[in-house]
């Protein structure tokens, strides 16, 4: 079932087990375009990646992995507008 977010991204979901979120920072740092998104609940167990060229967003939280992909640069801008007030540092 194709699922879909209120920007109109597409969201796909999948389980990973025994997965830790450095799985993520070592395969996707060797994919161009992607880059950590730092939270204050950054750990082992969870964590957020960007890419503005295919403009999409993994997070990965206790073994699930959310991929949202944006239709447009619209979307993705609105997106990231989100995930600035879900994921603010606050000092």
């Amino acid at each position: 079932m194709t699922e879909f977010n209120h920007n109109g991204c597409m969201i796909t979901r999948s389980f990973h087990a025994h997965r830790e979120r450095y799985h993520y920072d070592f395969h996707l740092n060797r994919l161009d375009g992607w880059t950590p998104y730092r939270t204050a609940q950054d750990s082992h167990c969870f964590g957020v990646w960007v890419n503005r060229v295919t403009r999409q967003v993994i997070t990965f939280a206790e073994g699930d992995e959310v991929l949202i992909t944006a239709p447009n640069q619209e979307s993705f801008d609105a997106e990231l507008a989100d995930m600035q007030v879900v994921y603010a540092i606050r000092g």
